[in-house]
């Protein structure tokens, strides 16, 4: 039998920032009730995300529960669509998360089958050709009828083999009851999660009419059950974008493919990732729909949820790594280029690198020196010139002394890309600076971009090596 918690929860109000890359499992709640539900059961938690990917603008909650990591979000509003979108936003930001668990609330479908009472528990479970959630809304419509289409992935092996031992476990003593609540619960929550009154449980006949109260001389008579605590029912969850209010539909649908209850969420995460749903019971699928279920249909979803991660062994999953950084084509060849250079200028400094180049013929650079736009950068503050050339025609030469020029003014810009052109493209051959490298860097970010990656430092100035 499980046990609840005996004590509240630590929340920290100094709360420890752990890495994303340490998260491992994803616990999704689509409405405000199974957000405040999950929080409640949490042992620690965490600051928000010390980065995200880029457009993710999910609200997490970072937590502990257990022994693990778990990232609890509220997708805010139903529909499979949105919850698709927002889990795909969580694997981005939380590269390691393994396993997905979808708790919170649902309609009812009981049948002769399966005495479904508001306050129990559903849990996704794969029966024959079910994957233990089916998406009734999509299909095709054909001569003899609407056929639906598309087969949702099954629940994680792992999660799979935690509920086959919880649902031996009550098998062996005959009985699926298994929370209370109010041990651990203080006095205000109390009022809002103890089992609402057996009196409020109703389910009617298919096609009655109701009055204004929703209620109806022909309810279906089901004795009360011996205990309050809920049962857990193992099968087909039905999921799909539409808001079922009709017993007419719910049993139809119900009828086809053995149902449980119908929800609005899970078909979307589980086209792509290995989810188990767990769903507490607030209303029969039906005409009479209130909310008056929803808080404690909410709490015994996450407390058989807490349970599940109680007995589910720790991902397989190590924080990653950084993957190291791969030079393109045009990267590489801008690499073997420095590398050749540096057989010559290795750890030189600018004035050995600069001497180094023969002397130069008389005049060869007073055309550079009295052009207008070579004066015009000369006396403009951060920015950079670049001076190209065809192969052979001394560029380099050009450079060194356009650089010797800037240093009477002690201008600190100085970056320089000698470019040949081929095929129309530019291919950076020496970097040539007196300046210190990551300010160099700084000057020129947007301008470069990502081949600075390829660039080594072949720097020195008065003598020191950097």
């Amino acid at each position: 039998m499980f046990e609840p918690p005996k004590k509240r929860p630590r929340l920290d109000i100094e709360a420890r920032q752990i890495p994303n890359d340490a998260f491992t499992v994803a616990w999704i709640c689509p409405i405000d009730c199974e957000l405040q539900a999950a929080l409640r059961i949490v042992d620690e938690t965490y600051r928000s995300p010390d980065a995200r990917s880029n457009g993710d603008n999910n609200d997490y909650t970072l937590a502990r529960i257990g022994h693990h990591k778990v990232v609890i979000f509220c997708v805010g509003e139903c529909g499979t669509l949105l919850a698709a979108t927002a889990t795909e936003k969580v694997k981005h930001t939380f590269p390691n998360i393994e396993f997905y668990m979808l708790v919170g609330i649902a309609g009812g479908a009981p049948s002769k089958e399966h005495d479904i009472r508001l306050g129990d528990i559903v849990v996704s479970y794969p029966n024959g050709q079910s994957p233990g959630v089916i998406q009734y809304d999509l299909g095709k419509m054909e001569s003899n009828g609407f056929v639906r289409i598309g087969v949702l992935k099954k629940p994680h092996k792992a999660l799979l083999s935690v509920v086959n031992t919880l649902k031996a476990s009550f098998d062996s003593i005959n009985k699926a009851s298994v929370f209370d609540l109010s041990p651990h619960q203080t006095d205000q929550e109390q009022q809002h999660l103890h089992y609402p009154s057996h009196l409020s449980d109703v389910l009617f006949q298919p096609q009655q009419p109701t009055d204004d109260t929703g209620r109806s001389s022909n309810l279906i008579n089901r004795p009360p059950r011996e205990s309050a605590n809920p049962l857990i029912h193992y099968g087909t969850i039905a999921s799909g974008d539409l808001v079922v209010k009709n017993q007419t539909f719910r049993d139809t649908i119900q009828k086809n493919d053995n149902i449980l209850c119908f929800e609005m969420e899970a078909a979307g995460p589980m086209d792509s990732y290995q989810s188990l749903v767990i769903r507490g019971i607030c209303d029969y699928a039906d005409s009479v729909k209130n909310k008056d279920w929803q808080p404690y249909a909410a709490s015994v979803a996450t407390e058989y949820a807490k349970a599940v991660l109680a007995r589910l062994p720790g991902s397989s999953s190590k924080p990653s790594k950084p993957a190291p950084y791969r030079l393109d084509e045009k990267e590489q060849k801008c690499l073997q280029l420095f590398r050749q250079a540096s057989t010559t200028t290795s750890n030189a400094s600018y004035e050995w690198c600069k001497d180094s180049v023969k002397k130069a013929s008389e005049d060869t650079c007073k055309w550079l020196k009295s052009d207008p736009k070579f004066e015009q950068w000369l006396s403009a503050n951060g920015t950079t010139l670049v001076i190209t050339a065809l192969p052979g025609c001394g560029h380099v030469i050009t450079i060194l002394d356009g650089l010797d020029e800037c240093q009477k003014d002690d201008i600190s810009i100085l970056l320089e890309r000698v470019s040949e052109h081929a095929d129309g493209k530019s291919n950076v051959q020496y970097l040539v600076t007196s300046r210190p490298y990551e300010s160099i860097l700084m000057e020129v970010r947007s301008m470069f971009g990502d081949i600075k990656k390829a660039v080594p430092r072949r720097h020195g100035r008065a003598g020191r090596k950097d």
